[in-house]
């Protein structure tokens, strides 16, 4: 099976992806990474997230639009890694 983990830490520096391919079974389980990449968040979502990480204040849309370009750009990391 293929594997695919996306994370971003508090820096918000940029999305880190991992593929893996696993195969086989426990106890003879074999895991080998492919295509890890670093991808910097865009500078403006990256300027949203540390501003509410922040605690500024924000308000219920702002919130919504950045939950929903969250999404998008992970989505974006995730299908640029496959396409790998």
């Amino acid at each position: 099976m293929f594997v695919l983990g996306l994370m971003s830490g508090t820096s918000a520096d940029a999305i880190d992806v991992a593929l893996a391919r696993i195969s086989g079974a426990p106890p003879r389980l074999s895991a080998r990474l492919l295509h890890p990449a670093e991808i910097a968040w865009p500078r403006d979502i990256r300027a949203a997230i540390l501003r509410v990480a922040a605690g500024q204040p924000t308000t219920t849309a702002e919130l919504s639009q950045l939950n929903a370009l969250l999404g998008e750009t992970f989505a974006r990391a995730a299908l640029a890694a496959c396409k790998k």
